[in-house]
């Protein structure tokens, strides 16, 4: 008589201790849907531009964003966390998103013509804080562009 040790291999699953009931196991909709993604990567750019100024103004003191950029940053990122109904008394929020993701932009080219001109580049740090900004505002603008209104 052989008796073989369990190895997990050849017995059947268990049933597991808790489950949903089956009407709640359904993908979610596109109505449930808090922003879209277009939404999302102004969000994105928005919150890069917040982190290379903590990281490279405040902390370090080597690279300068304008506060109005900082501002418009700043409302990308709170903008679609706000109760919908109160932001949607001003206009939809697609709409406002894409205003914020191509005025962004707006400020990235003249985040780069200002650093041009005045040779911002002087450290390697300066160098990263200006590459990362900038993708920070292409973001916002390819997010800017994909949303659909």
């Amino acid at each position: 008589m052989t008796s073989e040790p369990p190895n997990g291999f050849d017995q059947e699953p268990e049933e597991p201790a808790f489950s949903l009931p089956e009407e709640e196991k359904k993908p979610w909709s596109d109505d449930d849907k808090i922003f879209s993604s277009g939404e999302g990567m102004v969000t994105l750019g928005g919150a890069i531009i917040l982190a290379i100024w903590i990281i490279f103004e405040f902390f370090l003191e080597e690279y300068g964003i304008p506060v109005t950029t900082l501002v418009l940053a700043a409302i990308a990122v709170v903008l679609p966390r706000i109760d919908r109904d109160l932001v949607e008394k001003l206009a939809d929020l697609p709409v406002l998103m894409k205003i914020l993701g191509y005025v962004l932009a707006i400020a990235g080219v003249f985040q780069v013509i200002t650093d041009l001109r005045f040779g911002q580049f002087n450290e390697f740090v300066e160098i990263l804080a200006a590459i990362g900004a900038y993708i920070g505002f292409a973001v916002a603008f390819l997010g800017a562009r994909s949303i659909e209104t």
